[in-house]
Order: structure tokens, then C-alpha cells, then sequence
């Protein structure tokens, strides 16, 4: 896979491991380094989607969750 800091501020659409597709635009990119005090030693990456979740837009999704990933035309 890509590195995600290749789609920062990009628009993008990612599938999830569940099999879920979102549309957004990527806000963040946190390392494996500063996610390895959560237990989880992987680079994870955050988009303001367009719907998703009810209280809030933002949705973090760590490398091993996104099955594929695009940035949008």
C-alpha cells in the first residue's frame, strides 16, 4: 500500500475493512511512532467525511482497517 502521508490534504475515498466506503478529505496522518503508546504501532490516518458518523465528521482509520484507498478527481 501507499504511504498515507502521500493523500494528506487530499480528497479521497477509502474502504474500510468492513467493507464500507467513505468520502473526504484527509485532515491528519499519525505515525506508527505516535500511535505506539495506544498499543497500536502503525500509521493511521484521519478524514473530515461527508456522512458517516452522528456527532461527529471526523473518522480515524488505522492502516490495518483501510482495504483500499484513492484520492477522488
Amino acid at each position: 500500500m501507499e504511504s498515507l502521508y502521500s493523500f494528506l490534504s487530499k480528497r479521497v475515498r477509502v474502504v474500510d475493512d468492513d467493507g464500507k466506503e467513505w468520502h473526504g478529505y484527509v485532515e491528519n496522518v499519525e505515525s506508527a511512532w505516535d500511535n505506539e503508546p495506544d498499543g497500536l504501532a502503525e500509521d493511521s490516518i484521519v478524514i473530515k467525511a461527508d456522512s458517516g458518523y452522528k456527532f461527529s465528521s471526523y473518522v480515524e482509520f488505522m492502516q490495518h482497517e483501510v482495504k483500499f484507498i484513492e484520492v477522488e478527481k
